[in-house]
C-alpha cells in the first residue's frame, strides 16, 4: 500500500479560495444583472437580442459558478474526511 502525503490546510485554502472567488463572482454577475435590468423594459428587437444572449450567458456561467462551489465544498469535505483519517 502506497502512503499519501497530503497537507489538509493547502486543501482548506484551495476551497476557501474557490469560494471566495465564487461568491465574487456571483456579486459581479448581480451588478451586471441590476445594469441591464431597465433595459428589459424597453422596446427594441436588437435590445431583445442582446438580452436573450445575457440570459444565455448569464445562465452557462451560474451553472459553471455551482460547479464552482461544489468542487469547494467536495475539496473541504476531503480535507475533512483525511483529518478524520489520520486521526485513526
Amino acid at each position: 500500500m502506497s502512503d499519501l502525503v497530503l497537507n489538509t490546510e493547502t486543501i482548506d485554502e484551495a476551497a476557501r479560495q474557490l469560494r471566495t472567488k465564487g461568491e465574487e463572482m456571483k456579486e459581479t454577475i448581480q451588478v451586471a444583472e441590476g445594469a441591464i435590468s431597465p433595459l428589459r423594459e424597453m422596446v427594441s428587437k436588437r435590445i431583445s437580442r442582446d438580452l436573450e444572449s445575457w440570459d444565455e450567458i448569464k445562465s452557462t456561467f451560474m451553472n459553471a459558478l455551482n460547479n464552482l462551489v461544489n468542487a469547494s465544498d467536495e475539496l473541504a469535505r476531503a480535507a475533512n474526511d483525511f483529518r478524520s483519517a489520520d486521526l485513526r
